[in-house]
């Protein structure tokens, strides 16, 4: 059985980009000597592609990952048939265009399979105090994404110190 894995690097301006790896037994894999999706985009110029996660809906891969500008960091979104060809669909959250994120938008995890006939996805957004609180959106197609929520799903706790955590695992596919 192939499995397959994507990864993001920077280079030494610091711009990311997406790497694609294939496996037949999960601990050996093979890189791709070019990356498979780098930044192309006014939202990706300078800073890259990164925070990649993957879903897999019938024969479709979804990416989301974060689109940073070195300016602003926004939640995007891109799918592909083969893991190597990837059409981009845009940023699916703008940044400073929230309910209650009023800054960046980045770290999108769309839940597996449709719950009351809807796709719904956690990320991550910039709130007032300036700290990343999770929040989520739903979506009939997997393009247009709707904030859920008029305040974060998560919010930090006052006087609680959270690490990095972000939603969902990064990339990786069986």
């Amino acid at each position: 059985m192939a499995k397959s894995s994507c990864s993001s690097a920077q280079d030494a301006s610091g711009t990311s980009r997406l790497g694609y790896a294939e496996s037949f037994d999960g601990v050996h894999f093979t890189r791709s000597p070019r990356p498979v999706f780098s930044p192309e985009t006014d939202y990706e110029k300078d800073g890259g592609v990164e925070d990649p996660r993957l879903q897999k809906f019938g024969d479709t891969y979804y990416l989301t990952y974060t689109g940073y500008s070195k300016e602003d960091a926004q939640l995007c979104l891109a799918t592909s048939l083969d893991l190597i060809h990837w059409e981009r669909k845009g940023v699916i959250l703008p940044a400073y265009k929230g309910n209650w994120n009023v800054g960046w938008t980045k770290s999108g995890a769309i839940v597996p399979e449709q719950i009351n006939g809807k796709y719904w996805m956690f990320w991550l957004g910039t709130a007032a105090d300036k700290t990343d609180q999770m929040g989520i959106s739903s979506s009939t197609d997997l393009i247009h994404w709707t904030e859920a929520t008029k305040a974060p799903v998560l919010p930090r706790r006052p006087g609680k110190r959270r690490g990095k955590g972000r939603p969902g695992p990064q990339c990786g596919f069986r």
